[in-house]
């Protein structure tokens, strides 16, 4: 039997490898599309040259409280390991590179296993390889580049405890998301996304203390980590504040990552003029909250930099309004489900205190194909066009990003 081209391993393959040299190329040239890769990269080598002079135990009880490091410890003892193990930075950074080839295809992985759509997972390459964000992770070895390998992994083990229902499955997803939080803390959060959807689907009081129980016990560091960075991680601002802050900077850019859901028919507009009433109630609650809000100098988005080029950074309300509607315009089936893992995407993403589309640009997928209930998603995944506006939205955020950091336009 023909296979059609567009679904053939042969097709995927040279997709990968193609995109894959671009990443190449761009490790060669030093390319930092979405910007502080290069900061990042160089804060990480001055924490490993200076914090490990004493060794690991100076490093985890004097160098790390007393310094103002917001990332995990754990992360860094790893990168200290390895530095010493592949002494050059160059090869150091390429190696790391290499590793995060690992994550599109465990994500492969867990479309086929849940759809089983052998086209869909041209999505997976497209959207990492032409991501500003991804490329800047994985060419300045970025902590993400663990963090998101582990939770993909633990996203594969907990797709499995649904349709093969076992302990082990349940136990490695929550162990492989401990491993994501040992590295990026603010993946801890997904863990209550795993106990609604568990605790909705079996009604075993045991398994669930249990696993919570496993849960408190692997987490110890995790939550010591995470006062220590509610202590200094907040710049002197409350929580509540911060998400209050960035709540418009994170609708629209969940509205950016709506569009290929969004343009695969003209119902949405259809949906916004029959939801007036609401449309205008959000975008006064935005238009509001942007008043009151200073335009932060760093992060805010995609949408937000292309306001802030043509000075009409005030007009961001707009899209923010536009995110609220496609959210409830993807996900009203399971509305009240639907909400709260939103709530936990909005804590996962905007309790910092700035706010910056890497910190969604990186999960998006999961939330969207693995976590939402999202309304027809089994039919959507079908239409290749989604596939299409996929690549078109990848290509405009990559060319948007390539020119604002050759200072052609921003």
């Amino acid at each position: 039997m023909k296979t059609n081209f567009l679904k053939s391993n042969e097709f995927i393959l040279i997709i990968y490898c193609l995109l894959y040299l671009s990443l190449v190329f761009g490790f060669i040239y030093n390319e930092d599309l979405a910007g502080g890769g290069v900061l990042d990269r160089s804060f990480q080598r001055n924490v490993t040259l200076n914090g490990f002079k004493n060794g690991v135990s100076s490093f985890l009880f004097s160098f790390y409280p007393t310094n103002t490091i917001i990332h995990s410890p754990i992360y860094y003892i790893l990168i200290h390991k390895l530095e010493i193990i592949i002494n050059n930075e160059n090869l150091f950074r390429f190696f790391l590179l290499n590793v995060s080839l690992i994550t599109p295809l465990i994500l492969i992985k867990n479309l086929k296993k849940k759809f089983g759509h052998s086209y869909l997972i041209l999505a997976i390459p497209i959207i990492c390889f032409l991501s500003p964000n991804f490329r800047s992770v994985v060419i300045w070895s970025g902590r993400e580049i663990l963090s998101l390998g582990f939770l993909s992994i633990s996203i594969f083990y907990f797709i499995n405890s649904f349709d093969n229902f076992s302990l082990k499955n349940i136990f490695l997803s929550f162990l492989f998301l401990v491993c994501a939080c040992y590295i990026s803390w603010e993946y801890g959060f997904i863990s209550i996304i795993y106990f609604i959807k568990l605790l909705k689907e079996y009604k075993n009081k045991f398994i669930f203390i249990l696993i919570i129980l496993f849960n408190l016990i692997l987490s110890l560091p995790f939550f010591i980590y995470v006062f220590k960075f509610i202590e200094i991680g907040g710049y002197n601002q409350s929580v509540i504040s911060n998400i209050f802050n960035n709540i418009p900077y994170f609708f629209s850019t969940y509205f950016f990552y709506s569009l290929p859901f969004l343009f695969l028919n003209n119902n949405f507009m259809k949906y916004i003029i029959n939801n007036k009433l609401i449309f205008i109630s959000t975008l006064v609650f935005f238009f509001i909250v942007s008043y009151f809000n200073e335009v932060p100098e760093i992060g805010g988005g995609l949408f937000k930099q292309i306001l802030v080029f043509l000075n009409l950074s005030q007009l961001i309300f707009i899209f923010s309004a536009m995110g609220i509607l496609s959210f409830v315009y993807l996900n009203d089936k399971k509305l009240p489900l639907n909400i709260l893992i939103l709530s936990v995407f909005i804590l996962q993403t905007c309790i910092s205190y700035h706010f910056f589309q890497k910190y969604m640009d990186l999960v998006f997928i999961i939330y969207f194909f693995f976590l939402f209930e999202m309304n027809f998603l089994n039919t959507i995944i079908l239409q290749k066009r989604l596939i299409k506006n996929l690549f078109f939205l990848s290509i405009f955020y990559f060319l948007v990003s390539a020119i604002s950091r050759t200072n052609l336009i921003l």
